[in-house]
């Protein structure tokens, strides 16, 4: 069985800490597995049938947007996690959070923009309109992307063209959001018997040196993880439905996770749900799912064979 991570992303360093915890808790529960890299090697070993299961842990491009799966799919290998088309929705935070908000849940105020429009239609003048009716302060960063690579924090018109260059770094497409001040909750998504179960919601609280220090997120020294959110119950139930909710609206599989703002009022925002969720010292996903009682390998161990039995009954891995 393979755990397939790393890759040449952005976020290389972010899956193969997934991948080696994934390993650990794989063999705490009697499973053999191996950590592989995406790579040449990993395509003629499935044309050789090597592996009997995939698990992929791979954050960024390759391993959100649906191309490891497009692979994983013509193999015929099973494998664990959300088929190429539903990885590629969730990857584009736009049409994701369009989706979402279809079904009824909240987000911030926000605005997508591309690059040719962004050079095409001038700069300031093109983002002076799009925000001219937005709450301030503003966050910018790339549609599809994770690990906080490439976001910003704006606080006025003049900062915002530099700060979507830095966006489009990452991406053709750029999305401008207000910025929410709030507790910062994630929700795992397990399924069990084909029935999205929520996990308990968790959250973090974080050393920032200022409000847009983003990066303190990833560094387990300035965090604290609250497992479970220090939450109403009626707030945590209400997260965990929404969690559940965006899982099926964006036609995920086996698991997921969804983050959210929880504002001190109670309300909330969802920011975004990955197909793919991290397992590193720092991810939420594995207190989630933890917190409500379900030991991580053997999560991973039942989706496992749920993979297999879809592959057996002739189901599209």
């Amino acid at each position: 069985m393979a755990i397939v991570a790393g890759g040449l992303s952005h976020e290389r360093a972010v899956s193969l800490l997934s991948g080696e915890r994934m390993l650990r808790d794989l063999q705490a529960v009697g499973i053999e597995a191996q950590v592989v890299d995406a790579d040449a090697d990993l395509l003629r070993a499935l044309r050789a049938g090597a592996y009997s299961a995939v698990i992929p842990t791979i954050h960024g491009d390759i391993g959100e947007d649906g191309s490891l799966q497009t692979v994983l799919e013509f193999s015929g290998v099973p494998f664990t996690g959300s088929s190429s088309r539903s990885c590629r929705l969730a990857w584009d935070k736009a049409a994701a959070r369009t989706l979402t908000e279809r079904a009824g849940l909240a987000a911030p105020q926000w605005a997508a923009l591309t690059s040719s429009s962004f050079k095409e239609l001038g700069g300031t003048e093109v983002v002076r309109y799009l925000v001219e009716d937005m709450d301030w302060p503003l966050v910018t960063k790339p549609n599809r992307g994770g690990s906080v690579l490439g976001v910003c924090g704006v606080t006025s018109v003049e900062d915002l063209p530099s700060a979507l260059l830095q966006a489009f770094a990452f991406g053709e497409t750029a999305l401008i959001e207000s910025f929410t001040q709030g507790l910062d909750v994630s929700v795992a998504v397990v399924e069990h018997e084909g029935e999205a179960r929520a996990g308990e919601p968790v959250a973090l609280e974080y050393d920032r040196r200022d409000q847009f220090d983003f990066e303190a997120r990833y560094d387990a020294a300035r965090i604290q993880v609250l497992a479970p959110a220090p939450l109403p119950a009626a707030t945590s139930k209400a997260l965990r439905e929404a969690a559940e909710t965006a899982h099926r609206v964006l036609g995920l599989r086996d698991l997921s996770r969804a983050d959210f703002l929880v504002k001190e009022n109670g309300e909330f925002v969802l920011l975004e749900v990955a197909a793919i969720p991290g397992l590193t010292a720092t991810s939420l996903f594995p207190f989630s799912v933890e917190a409500a009682g379900w030991p991580l390998g053997a999560v991973f161990a039942a989706l496992l064979r749920r993979a297999v039995d879809r592959a057996q009954s002739g189901t599209r891995p």
